[in-house]
């Protein structure tokens, strides 16, 4: 991803910006409000903030209490990683967006700079402990971005935040429970953004933190593991995220309707398993006379066609051609089950299918009518 326009300045609701004291000199006050970008993993490009979404989602977690102040750190490659417990769920697993922020006296990409590089690691089950990425950890969902946001002079803090839009494939899942975060940065002129992570005394702050986010070297043999107590008086730090799942309470359900025609195809088609975001699609085929196995035939829209092998109940002519790829398996009973991918563009999104014996004869069976859904 390369450079792009600064997108004006957003003056964030309900956070204030603090130039308080700080105790630990790496810690520096930003001057101004953070910019405010949208990052879209499906297109590539980076825009001003939009916030159109074909599906509704629901912030589920959030760090974004912020100080003011940003880290500054001396070794390119380091990993702040922190941790939190989700425990709101939206009625489903998979995170359409998340929000990062970091400060920079990088030079801007729209004055000649090079821009920031950073990497967003997210890890499940982690609390916050021991040097992840630098110990070759593979992350349960990895995002690297370049030619984000600078300073507009190379001298001055410049704070962004970024929405990452991951609609289009790049979804992960989060369950409920502990999970890890870390920003990866490439540069030794960009910190994370600071937020408040509870206080030195061991109380939570008012988003349930109460852990200061860790800070590692690239060298797994000389980085630290532990709690880097970076901090402004009185309180720990952690850095900014938020993540936002798909509404799976108010979205569209999956959902597979049964359709026979006139009743003349035979009825041994079962639908074990609705095609739910993230899960598996499946069904399973009882043989008739001579077939030896069944494959499926998916398209975007139904049909009522009559022919001598029986009645065709999916639209074959369709353009958007056939949606599964013929999958087949031989036996009695043919059991046939895909993924269903975690794209949220693909919510809602209806097809009709039907089950075709083959072997020794062609047997039509009945359809079902589906929807993608959660």
């Amino acid at each position: 991803m390369r450079a792009f326009l600064v997108c004006g300045l957003l003056f964030l609701v309900g956070i204030g910006v603090v130039h308080a004291q700080v105790s630990n000199p790496l810690v520096q006050p930003v001057p101004s409000p953070p910019h405010h970008g949208r990052i879209d993993l499906a297109t590539g490009q980076i825009t001003c903030d939009s916030g159109d979404k074909t599906v509704s989602l629901v912030i589920t977690w959030a760090n974004t209490d912020y100080t003011g102040s940003y880290l500054t750190t001396a070794w390119a490659f380091a990993e702040y990683l922190d941790w939190g417990v989700l425990s709101t769920s939206s009625g489903s697993d998979i995170v359409g967006e998340f929000q990062f922020a970091y400060a920079t006296t990088v030079l801007d990409t729209s004055v000649g700079g090079p821009g920031v590089s950073t990497c967003v690691n997210l890890y499940d089950d982690a609390t916050g402990w021991c040097n992840e990425w630098g110990q070759g950890i593979v992350p349960d969902a990895s995002y690297c971005f370049s030619g984000l946001g600078g300073s507009p002079d190379g001298v001055t803090p410049t704070a962004w935040v970024y929405n990452v839009d991951l609609t289009g494939g790049a979804e992960f899942e989060q369950d409920l429970g502990a999970f890890g975060y870390s920003l990866v940065l490439l540069d030794t002129e960009t910190g994370p953004l600071c937020c408040y992570a509870g206080t030195i005394s061991g109380g939570p702050d008012a988003e349930g933190q109460e852990d200061a986010f860790d800070e590692y070297l690239p060298d797994v043999a000389t980085g630290t593991c532990g709690t880097y107590a970076h901090m402004f008086p009185g309180n720990l730090l952690g850095w900014w995220l938020s993540l936002a799942q798909a509404d799976g309470n108010g979205g569209t359900q999956a959902s597979s309707t049964f359709r026979c025609g006139s009743g003349a195809n035979a009825n041994t088609f079962t639908i074990t398993r609705d095609p739910v975001l993230g899960g598996t699609f499946a069904g399973s085929v009882a043989a008739t006379g001579a077939n030896v196995g069944a494959f499926l035939a998916a398209f975007s829209t139904p049909l009522t066609l009559t022919t001598g092998w029986g009645e065709i109940l999916v639209n074959i002519a369709d353009p958007g051609g056939e949606l599964l790829g013929l999958p087949f398996d031989l036996g009695d009973p043919a059991v046939i089950s895909l993924p269903v991918p975690i794209d949220l563009t693909l919510c809602g999104a209806p097809f009709s299918v039907q089950a075709v014996g083959f072997g020794g004869s062609i047997t039509l069976t009945c359809a079902y009518d589906c929807a993608v859904g959660f």
